[in-house]
């Protein structure tokens, strides 16, 4: 049982961290991509680039969170090795 909370533990700040990320790329991308920096920088995306902008978003997260699964694979091969050597 206390395996399955620590990893529940771990899984749930890895969510959170996830989140996080998304939340920025959101409040960044987005702005940009409707033309936000225009009046103030002149700076503006053209129309394809702001269309692929929400494709990236969706692929950003897909990469964030096959590395939030290594993590949470790394984690596991540790408690598992630190449990291994507590039992000698």
């Amino acid at each position: 049982m206390p395996e399955a909370l620590a990893l529940s533990r771990a899984t749930f700040r890895t969510i959170q961290q996830n989140l996080a990320w998304a939340f920025a790329y959101n409040c960044v991308a987005l702005p940009l991509a409707a033309g936000a920096a225009l009046p103030r920088f002149g700076l503006a995306l053209t129309p394809s680039i702001s269309g692929a902008a929400p494709r990236r978003r969706r692929a950003c997260p897909a990469a964030a969170d096959l590395a939030a699964a290594a993590g949470l694979l790394t984690w596991l091969q540790q408690r598992a090795t630190a449990r291994a050597e507590a039992w000698g």
